[in-house]
């Protein structure tokens, strides 16, 4: 208050101040503009992003609150409800852990025609999602472009947005059972899912042997608009669960590290910014499906009828912020960005070999 009566004090007494141009002319600017110019500045020097993560990780309702930009989805491509139940965010474990590939129950075994559609992103204020993972935005982007274009223009425009493709589980190794995801080419779909979280659907995507630093190598993830991320699986998670009605379903997660390689880093002392790729799959009757029945993706495709079942599921990607130094390297619980993709699995022949 006292400054305010000084600087009216001191407008009454000089009236407008003014300043010689280089021209011998007058510019005439009020001494108040400057105060709430130099005002301004110092609002924004003194909120800086760790205060908006901080202020977010604390507010209770921020999931009704402080969600901007959710697309609603257009009615479901594949058919099936997308209401069951979220797939959790992967947890880091206290000490470092063996990375190990999944395994799936048996009856996951064989081939099986896939059908994914992406069908919510929920961005936190984009300021502070950008803000903590830089480059993230061309992702969030193109997904609300995808869920804004009607069913014509999605297929012809946004064909990336409704997945179809072949996916492999083989018997697992060892006396335990189960089965093991076979990628026999391209990018396996977890990789992929987290590698769209960072660069978006035109990103690039290429394994990695050997890093520099010595380290088991990853996979560099490269942005249209020039990031680069190396994803390192930090921890995997899977689980089968039974529900009252006797159905099962299984809980697939995989958390990707993701170091920025070019492009403004935002990792520190206490880690890196990560990717969640959570999974909930449910074993359904063939005679529930939405399609009306078993299907097929490519012509060469034989549809297998002696497995009953298909597989519905739920896909959550997430990005995570990296951990706080002050934190003890534990990982904000807090959700950047959301995607949400329904997939629907129905079981087909094996291919010939040639």
């Amino acid at each position: 208050r006292a400054r305010a009566r000084r600087v009216r004090r001191r407008l009454r007494q000089c009236g407008r101040r003014q300043i010689e141009t280089d021209g011998g002319g007058a510019l005439h600017m009020p001494i108040v503009c400057f105060v709430l110019a130099c005002s301004g500045y110092a609002l924004l020097r003194a909120v800086p992003l760790a205060l908006a993560l901080q202020s977010a990780a604390s507010a209770s309702g921020w999931r009704r609150g402080l969600l901007l930009g959710t697309a609603q989805a257009l009615p479901s491509v594949i058919g099936f409800s997308a209401a069951a139940e979220e797939a959790p965010l992967v947890k880091e474990p206290a000490a470092p852990v063996e990375v190990q590939s999944i395994t799936f129950p048996d009856w996951f075994l064989g081939d099986w025609a896939c059908v994914e559609e992406l069908f919510n992103v929920d961005v936190r204020e984009e300021f502070v999602a950008t803000g903590a993972v830089p480059g993230t935005q061309v992702g969030f982007q193109a997904g609300r472009a995808a869920l804004a274009a009607d069913a014509n223009e999605r297929r012809a425009n946004y064909g990336w947005s409704l997945r179809r493709e072949r996916r492999l589980w083989l018997s697992s190794a060892g006396s335990a059972g189960g089965a093991n995801e076979v990628t026999t080419a391209g990018t396996p779909p977890r990789v992929r899912a987290a590698a769209f979280a960072l660069a978006g659907p035109n990103g690039t995507i290429r394994a990695e042997t050997d890093s520099d630093d010595g380290t088991p190598g990853g996979w560099i993830v490269s942005s249209p608009i020039g990031f680069q991320w190396r994803l390192r699986s930090s921890q995997v998670f899977g689980r089968l669960d039974s529900e009252k009605e006797g159905s099962l379903k299984f809980r697939a997660a995989e958390l990707f590290e993701a170091k920025t390689l070019v492009g403004l880093r935002t990792d520190g002392p206490g880690g890196l910014p990560a990717v969640s790729v959570s999974t909930v799959y449910r074993r359904v009757p063939a005679t529930d499906s939405p399609t009306g029945g078993r299907f097929k993706v490519g012509v060469a495709d034989g549809v297998d009828s002696s497995r009953p079942d298909l597989l519905q599921a739920i896909q959550t990607v997430t990005v995570l912020p990296a951990p706080p130094p002050r934190a003890g390297g534990v990982r904000p619980d807090i959700s950047l960005i959301t995607y949400k993709s329904r997939l629907l699995l129905s079981p087909v022949l094996a291919v010939a070999a040639s």
